[in-house]
């Protein structure tokens, strides 16, 4: 993943995205929970766009 953002669902057991890796204490939780389509999502962005923007990510991952 770039810039080293971490998805996971450790600790609270719902898939959550920690944008800042200079805080790994914030994180959002996502409401799609299904980790083959959420990486699906990051592998289809990744490939389309020719920047990455977390925000823009973020809110094709809610």
């Amino acid at each position: 993943m770039p810039d080293n953002i971490l998805i996971d669902n450790y600790h609270v057991g719902k898939a959550h995205i920690h944008p800042f890796p200079q805080n790994h204490a914030y994180r959002v939780e996502l409401s799609l929970q299904d980790c083959e389509k959420i990486y699906e999502i990051i592998k289809d962005y990744l490939n389309v766009s020719n920047e990455f923007d977390i925000g823009e990510l973020m809110e094709m991952l809610k």
